[in-house]
């Protein structure tokens, strides 16, 4: 024992251990990735803004050639990653310079709308020139509102590009690819963590199961041994009476066993792909009032009562007689174990046009609302405080829930604790 919560410990520390170092893992690499990209990027812009110096300083000797004019030394500023002004020194046909423009773009491969603006000296200001979007199906967009002016010239212009950023993007492909492949490995990463997860809950529920199990079948088989044991030490002409009692206890305790392994093999059967149901037409109130006798001794033996309230008439349901039984002692067999005072137990049916509402409510010890949405799940057990001793399979609503899905029956549990549970299933009329 001391062993295995050794081990249990160890492996949940090592998950831990898994996706910390997991997590911490991701966060640097998306810290590295981006770090890279900012550079990457800034690297792109510097080489852009290289290209189009060269490519505006070819304009400007353009033009000058055009206007047989000489240029002075210094003739490109830039005031922005996207906006450069060019001295010209001489006049600038508006024409002229957008030809220019796109001639020299085009030939470096520098496909960025841009817009520009010349200077007129005469009114001290800047006339704007045109947009010119290499793709005219794209709007105009990000224009700029304030062209700023060049103090120390008297005929230059300026060019903006507004698809700058957009175009440097653009031809950043392979980062593009390469952050798609780290996306695709922390997808990777996040799924193999929920299945491992996924596989650890399973793994505690599995023994969980087997522990309750164990103890469920240890009570009976020791109850067997012993009787055992008395009968083959007496004879039966000694002492009937004992002899008679033991043999009782046997009986009581093998059928218990049975119904144990019954319940475990109609879940199992229940979860296979191609399990059917038989259904039959047949009076609801007669078939409860025999489930009610048959858990009557039951009741009456922890000094408790059971009830049953039908309205007049008796309805008819489609419905596998067996499985539908296997419900009812399923949700008595809960009703019975879970409480704290003598248990008093309240089946009834109430009509809703062509449809019945049937209730089980008990006065046992209730069910917190955040374990209401998980009472149906296999193997899960809800902690019950005073009687968390009880033990059992898990299986019992599992086995409930399933069966009226495939009668295609509603089912709901409401429940408060310390106020009881009720469970109520809607059961369509036979017609």
């Amino acid at each position: 024992m001391n062993d295995f919560y050794y081990f249990r410990t160890m492996s949940n520390r090592s998950i831990r251990w898994v996706i910390g170092f997991g997590i911490v893992a991701i966060v640097a690499i998306l810290a590295a990735q981006a770090y890279f990209f900012y550079q990457a990027f800034n690297l792109k812009e510097r080489q852009t803004v290289q290209t189009l110096r060269i490519c505006l300083q070819a304009v400007a000797e353009n033009i000058s050639r055009y206007n047989e004019s000489t240029l002075p030394d210094n003739i490109i500023h830039q005031y922005s990653p996207d906006y450069f002004i060019v001295d010209i020194n001489n006049h600038i046909d508006s024409r002229v310079l957008e030809h220019y423009l796109r001639t020299e773009l085009s030939r470096r491969h520098l496909d960025i709308d841009f817009e520009y603006a010349i200077y007129d000296c005469d009114d001290d200001r800047m006339v704007y020139g045109n947009y010119v979007s290499l793709d005219e199906k794209e709007e105009q967009k990000n224009k700029l509102q304030h062209w700023p002016t060049y103090e120390e010239g008297l005929y230059y212009f300026g060019v903006h590009f507004p698809g700058m950023q957009k175009y440097i993007l653009g031809e950043m492909e392979i980062w593009y690819f390469f952050t798609a492949i780290l996306v695709v490995v922390i997808l990777f990463f996040g799924y193999s963590m929920m299945i491992i997860l996924q596989q650890k809950k399973l793994s505690e529920v599995q023994r969980d199961f087997i522990n309750n199990m164990s103890h469920e079948f240890r009570t009976p088989l020791t109850s067997i041994s012993l009787s055992a044991d008395v009968l083959e030490e007496e004879s039966s002409g000694e002492n009937p009476a004992r002899l008679k009692k033991y043999v009782a206890i046997l009986k009581e305790q093998v059928s218990l066993m049975h119904n144990k392994v019954d319940k475990v093999l109609l879940q199992a059967a229940t979860e296979q792909r191609f399990f059917r149901i038989n259904k039959e037409k047949f009076p609801l109130k007669d078939f409860l009032s025999d489930i009610k006798d048959e858990f009557n001794s039951r009741v009456e033996h922890a000094d408790g009562k059971i009830l049953l309230d039908c309205p007049p008439g008796n309805p008819s349901i489609m419905a596998d007689k067996t499985h539908f039984s296997g419900v009812m002692i399923n949700l008595l067999d809960n009703a019975l174990k879970y409480t704290v005072d003598p248990p008093e137990i309240f089946i009834s049916l109430t009509e809703q046009g062509n449809k019945i509402i049937l209730s089980v409510k008990d006065n046992g010890v209730g069910i917190e609302k955040k374990h209401l949405q998980r009472v149906f799940m296999p193997f899960f057990r809800v902690p019950s405080g005073n009687i968390h001793n009880v033990k059992g399979s898990g299986l019992g609503l599992s086995y409930v829930k399933r069966i009226c899905t495939l009668h295609g029956w509603k089912i709901r549990v409401e429940s408060e604790p310390g106020k009881g549970t009720t469970v109520k299933m809607t059961i369509p009329k036979a017609t």
